[in-house]
């Protein structure tokens, strides 16, 4: 049994709009309360450990899928169970849900499940994973940066501001098409004749002041705003989990490599946010039984051997593991 440990430096390819709230037609960002090096407290920026972590879990399940040869064919509950883990069962429920029997055997067609735990009957099994939030990287948060990180930070050259140099309000709007006459000519006669009497009605209610009418023939156009972290913004992120195998070790490190590959997180990513590129990978092992820091000679990359094992055992087992994802109900 060992503990690894791995920690990284990412950079937002775009803007990050991961948010907590929404006031009015304003979505705010995600902030936590934090004790700042003067003893004051502040609300900074990050992106939640929850957000981190459920991205990893997807990106190897999406990696187990296609090593098991699986297409479209989940039932929902083996999609719960890939992308979520789960769900517990309530009080006398029956039919065939995961019982605490059937677990050994189930982390044994998915290694990644004893990785980052899952339901099992009516209880949740922890995982070995414990992931941090993606602390961004200002001026308030420096302290508690590890060294190496702000070693590396110093040697980069790179200009550390205030957290609020970090964050943007921006605007958009989804616009109303029955307001453009071209559109307006490929609906039927009588649609056309009663959104143009609806038309007519708000004129009308505008000259004449008319809240009320005014409110009841508005278009469907609506402004809205949101705050978001800008693109190049840099955040620290760390993990670690307490491994009992070479699958268990490997099943980690193809969900950081697959995550990291493609890692988007946060909203809006159909529209050009969410994105992140790892900058620096800081990659340290201690083994239990010496109790001391061994660390990695090198960087973190996608080693040639990272995966190997893993998709390996989950290839050898892939008529059974679709024999059980055809029965689960998780």
């Amino acid at each position: 049994m060992k503990q690894i440990k791995y920690g990284f430096i990412l950079e937002a390819t775009q803007p990050i709009a991961h948010h907590s709230e929404t006031q009015g037609n304003t979505a705010l960002i995600q902030r936590a309360k934090v004790r700042l090096k003067d003893g004051t407290f502040g609300r900074l920026p990050y992106v939640t450990g929850d957000a981190m972590r459920h991205q990893m879990r997807e990106a190897i399940a999406l990696a187990y899928l296609n090593a098991a040869d699986i297409g479209p064919s989940l039932s929902e509950g083996a999609l719960r169970l890939l992308f979520a883990g789960g769900m517990l069962t309530g009080r006398g429920s029956g039919g065939d849900v995961v019982k605490i029997d059937d677990y050994n055997k189930m982390v044994k067609l998915f290694p990644q499940i004893s990785i980052f735990g899952g339901c099992v009957g009516n209880r949740c099994v922890p995982g070995k994973l414990q992931v941090s939030h993606a602390q961004l990287i200002c001026k308030e948060t420096m302290h508690y940066l590890p060294s190496e990180v702000v070693g590396w930070l110093g040697d980069q050259q790179q200009a550390i501001e205030t957290h609020r140099a970090y964050v943007e309000e921006t605007q958009r709007v989804r616009m109303d098409p029955t307001l453009n006459p071209a559109n307006r000519l490929l609906m039927s006669e009588p649609a056309r004749a009663q959104l143009e009497a609806r038309l007519k009605i708000s004129e009308a209610a505008h000259e004449t002041d008319d809240p009320i009418a005014r409110e009841e023939s508005k278009s469907s156009m609506m402004p809205r705003s949101f705050e978001r972290i800008i693109q190049g913004s840099l955040f620290f992120w760390k993990l670690s989990a307490m491994v009992q195998s070479e699958l268990d070790e490997d099943t980690l490190n193809v969900a950081v490599a697959t995550f990291l590959a493609n890692a988007s997180v946060g909203g809006k990513r159909g529209s050009g946010h969410g994105g992140l590129r790892c900058l620096k990978a800081f990659d340290f092992r201690w083994t239990i039984a010496r109790q001391e820091a061994v660390p990695l000679p090198g960087d973190m990359v996608v080693r040639t051997e990272v995966g190997s094992l893993f998709f390996r055992h989950v290839a050898e087992r892939k008529d059974e593991i679709k024999t059980w994802l055809s029965d689960v109900n998780a």
